[in-house]
């Protein structure tokens, strides 16, 4: 009898462990903290689905859907057949016609404004209403929200070259490294690996990250030393030989953070730095948006929308202008000179 005691005792304390591990996951689910996937709201699933559709390219998990039409609060979305935010074109592109890709997350989509009222869509008008006569342009907007840098490079390399662009414009926001992003739309269309499957799992593994909601949070996700950072000098290196292949310039436009801080409070300036210099490592050009216009508005939440991060359509506007404004220095015999 003595020799069954300690198997008991193991059985007993293998129980406890299973006990308090599953309390463990309870309260985690309970407290929902910073690092756990939630739950999406019934709205953000019923756009996911109508917009969106998982990814049919290597490695992305979503991807916009073709001929969506949705209303998302007092905006509309529509796509294309070729399932890009904008008017309907083809893969071939027109005979005397200077093509931009525009690849991006929400940014470049237009999250919060109409089709008309996103960057690329104003920066096509923008390029058609002042560039040379007789020179027509066509800015196509491969941008759809939560993507990441590495799933930039995705699409690029696999959808993006087949419309053989002249020039390649690239957006980039401070949460762009995120290789396992909170973002809503990866929460629907993302197959969870078994560990995602705990909450308390998740929070072990995200540990490292600071709340989202604060500054460190981006700080966190740039340093060198981690996968997300290394994941964007993967992808500009990407990005860098897909243009190559068919001699296309890059253009690095640099988001700045729509906030409450004034244009010389930047606390990301030492990021936006960072960013560029590993840009023009790849030989792309690069623009700090925010550098760009602050002589143009005074503050950086001018060009905010009120309820959110994003830009307004003045906003989009103003960032428009700003890239028009370096194209026509790369190439003025394309854009025309600066005016």
């Amino acid at each position: 009898m003595r020799a069954k005691r300690p198997l008991a005792k193991l059985g007993v304390a293998a129980g406890a462990a299973v006990v308090a591990l599953l309390l463990a996951e309870a309260i985690v689910r309970y407290a929902k903290p910073e690092g756990v996937r939630q739950p999406v709201s019934l709205g953000t699933k019923a756009f996911a689905r109508a917009a969106h559709r998982p990814g049919t390219l290597p490695g992305l998990e979503y991807e916009l859907a073709p001929d969506a039409d949705v209303i998302v609060g007092e905006t509309r979305v529509t796509t294309n057949s070729l399932g890009m935010r904008g008017p309907e074109t083809t893969v071939e592109k027109p005979d005397g016609v200077y093509r931009i890709a525009a690849i991006g997350d929400s940014y470049t989509f237009g999250m919060g404004v109409n089709d008309e009222d996103c960057l690329p869509a104003q920066l096509d008008r923008a390029l058609n209403r002042h560039g040379p006569p007789g020179r027509r342009f066509e800015v196509l907007n491969f941008g759809a929200s939560g993507y990441s840098t590495r799933d930039e490079a995705i699409v690029l390399r696999h959808r993006a070259l087949a419309f053989d662009p002249d020039l390649i414009l690239v957006t980039y926001v401070l949460n762009d490294p995120e290789l396992h992003p909170f973002h809503a739309l990866h929460s629907i269309f993302h197959e969870r690996e078994w560990w995602e499957r705990s909450h308390l799992l998740q929070l072990l593994v995200n540990r490292r990250l600071p709340s989202r909601h604060d500054r460190d949070y981006f700080e966190a996700l740039h340093d060198p030393t981690t996968k997300g950072w290394r994941s964007v000098v993967t992808a500009f290196a990407d990005i860098r030989e897909s243009a190559a292949s068919i001699g296309a310039p890059v253009v690095l436009a640099i988001v700045p953070n729509l906030g409450n801080q004034g244009w010389d409070e930047n606390p990301f300036a030492w990021i936006h730095a960072q960013v560029a210099d590993e840009a023009r490592r790849n030989g792309f050009e690069v623009l700090d948006l925010g550098d760009a216009v602050r002589d143009v508005v005074p503050h950086p939440v001018h060009l905010r929308l009120e309820n959110g991060v994003h830009a307004t359509p003045f906003g989009n506007q103003v960032f428009a202008g700003a890239v028009q404004r370096l194209l026509a220095t790369m190439q003025p015999e394309v854009f025309g000179a600066l005016r």
